[in-house]
């Protein structure tokens, strides 16, 4: 418990800090309106283009990356019958769905290498390099599906996604891990400074928008988020590790790491930015955190034994 603590109270701590800062000393709202800004065009790109760029896979790191898209597809169609048949409003809706499939790698990178040292390093890296491009491209397909601002055609849409900031930056780097492309250090180093400043700038606006009192209303839809995130996909990603057996142990503990880690704030960042329900969506990755720090130890300490 200690241990996870240390990886993820840091994070809690910068989203509480950024509603201190709102509340207290920036309170325009064209501050944070920049700053979220700056992070969605520049600063999260930076970061899913450097850490895909510098990915490198093994055969059995890409069996448990696919192991982990497939969990959060999974959630997905789960995501869409739970709409169908318990139907909340569509920006609501957008928050729930990234809140079920989007994850923090910062904390996974963090806490694999506390936990297991650099034996799982490879292979959480490698997940988060197929899963990122793949859960950003989902995640914008849903907004512009439920978030129509024109009248669309799939086609349009998919154009859409191709364009937004970070699938761009995903499938940038998917091309430069491929080639084994390698930049100047001036230059990788620069982007390198960008990417380290997402988190923390991320986290604060994160915490600009949470309000800590949570609307009765959005109860059912944080539990939701929350279930299929934290408790769902670590089954589902367990499952198949049962029809698709992984001999290396630290490979099946840095999988269900990142199955079971909560919410990240690019999640926020995108829902203010695509008109996504973004109160909504600072409280589900508020709380997702909270509930990790139980969720994580006691799974992984029980897979471990």
């Amino acid at each position: 418990m200690q241990i996870v603590a240390v990886a993820i109270f840091p994070i809690a701590l910068m989203i509480i800090f950024g509603n201190i800062l709102k509340r207290k000393y920036f309170t325009n709202d064209h501050f944070w309106d920049g700053l979220d800004k700056l992070v969605y065009f520049v600063l999260l790109p930076a970061l899913f283009f450097r850490s895909i760029s510098h990915s490198s896979f093994t055969s059995e790191s890409l069996t448990i990356a696919v192991i982990f898209v497939i969990s959060f597809l999974s959630v997905t169609v789960l995501n869409i019958l739970i709409q169908k048949f318990y139907p909340t409003d569509a920006p609501s809706f957008t928050s729930v769905f990234q809140g079920s499939v989007r994850f923090n790698n910062y904390i996974g990178f963090s806490l694999g290498l506390i936990l297991f040292g650099n034996q799982s390093i490879g292979f959480i890296v490698s997940i988060g390099a197929v899963g990122i491009p793949v859960v950003n491209a989902l995640c914008t397909y849903v907004f512009h599906r439920y978030l129509p601002t024109e009248d669309l055609s799939f086609w349009q849409i998919i154009k859409k996604v191709l364009s937004n900031p970070f699938v761009v930056s995903c499938l940038c780097g998917a091309v430069f891990s491929y080639f084994s492309i390698v930049l100047p250090t001036i230059i990788d180093n620069s982007i390198k400074m960008l990417a380290d400043a997402s988190l923390p700038l991320g986290l604060l606006g994160v915490g600009a928008g949470l309000k800590f009192r949570i609307n009765k209303k959005y109860y059912s839809d944080i539990a939701i988020a929350s279930v299929l995130k934290l408790l769902i996909m670590p089954l589902v990603a367990f499952a198949l590790t049962k029809l698709i057996p992984i001999e290396n142990h630290y490979a099946l503990l840095s999988l269900m790491l990142m199955a079971l880690l909560p919410n990240a704030a690019s999640s926020y960042v995108t829902s203010k930015h695509i008109s996504g329900n973004s109160n909504l969506m600072s409280q589900i990755i508020f709380i997702e955190i909270l509930i990790s720090f139980f969720t994580i130890p006691l799974i992984l300490g029980l897979l471990h034994n």
